[in-house]
């Protein structure tokens, strides 16, 4: 339409019963993202310090060196948040023991593996939730935290969302 055409090329599919809870609801898989973890300290939000950085090509790529040969190839989003949740723990001193968590979002629309058709234009996200042990992720390499993100986006699947959205109404 934006080229002067009378119509969409993609017609938008507006079937939000896709992602609706099966029936009978059946959690299948373990969803870190809504339990209940630990009691983090409250913080004390007079005695916060608020910066921003700017991670450029110069700072991705020392973050990068730091990682073994063996990890293969490791998106930068990977590399940043990782760095940003092990960084975080080390700051708020968290107790060793105590499970930390890291949870983003992302979008599955038009992802293979999922059962979306092309033009879906509804809500179409999970929500991948990484856990570790305060200690290990702090004391462990850079690689640990990237690998741990990693192992929570390869689990999210079409079961996954599924699972999910049951879960929503059990």
């Amino acid at each position: 339409m934006t080229k002067g055409l009378s119509a969409p090329s993609l017609l938008p599919i507006w079937q939000r019963e896709l992602l609706n809870a099966r029936n009978p609801p059946q959690k299948t898989r373990m969803h870190y993202e809504f339990e209940v973890t630990g009691t983090l300290m409250p913080m004390d939000e007079n005695n916060l310090v608020h910066r921003s950085f700017f991670f450029g090509p110069k700072e991705i790529r020392a973050l990068r060196n730091r990682l073994p040969s063996s990890m293969g190839a490791c998106s930068t989003f990977e590399i940043l948040m990782a760095c940003v949740w092990k960084c975080r723990t080390i700051a708020f001193a968290v107790d060793p023991n105590e499970v930390v968590r890291f949870s983003c979002l992302i979008h599955i629309r038009g992802k293979r593996g999922f059962d979306l058709p092309p033009g879906y234009y509804g809500n179409a996200f999970v929500y991948p939730t990484s856990i570790t042990k305060a200690g290990m992720l702090c004391t462990y390499p850079l690689e640990y935290a990237i690998r741990l993100l990693k192992k929570a986006k390869a689990e999210m699947s079409n079961e996954y969302v599924k699972s999910e959205a049951d879960l929503m109404v059990i």
